[in-house]
């Protein structure tokens, strides 16, 4: 878990998306939790939508998307897609924080 004062605070208007599959439900809202933690706003899908439904609704939205399937439930890490550029890393939840919180330095 990321500490008070770790990581900077983002501007408000940074979205991030959870996306996760059905299998990874709980996976997913604990990773929104973090995300809030660490002053980030989180949409999670509530509808049991699909991974490509819940992507297509990110993009109009969101400036990052946050994957968490089977995989990486497995391997306690998440994908990391920024919206706008396209890339995506797998890595640990709180590198995931890191990261987009160093793109608002």
């Amino acid at each position: 878990m990321v500490s008070l004062g770790e990581v900077p605070t983002p501007p408000e208007d940074t979205v991030i998306a959870v996306l996760y599959t059905k299998e990874a439900r709980e996976y997913a809202f604990s990773i929104s939790r973090q995300f809030r933690d660490a002053g980030f706003r989180t949409e999670i899908n509530l509808l049991d939508r699909g991974i490509g439904a819940q992507m297509k609704h990110a993009a109009k939205k969101a400036h990052y998307a946050v994957l968490a399937g089977e995989r990486e439930m497995a391997g306690g890490t998440v994908t990391l897609r920024n919206l706008t550029t396209g890339n995506q890393n797998e890595c640990g939840v709180a590198e995931a924080i890191r990261g987009v919180s160093q793109e608002w330095q």
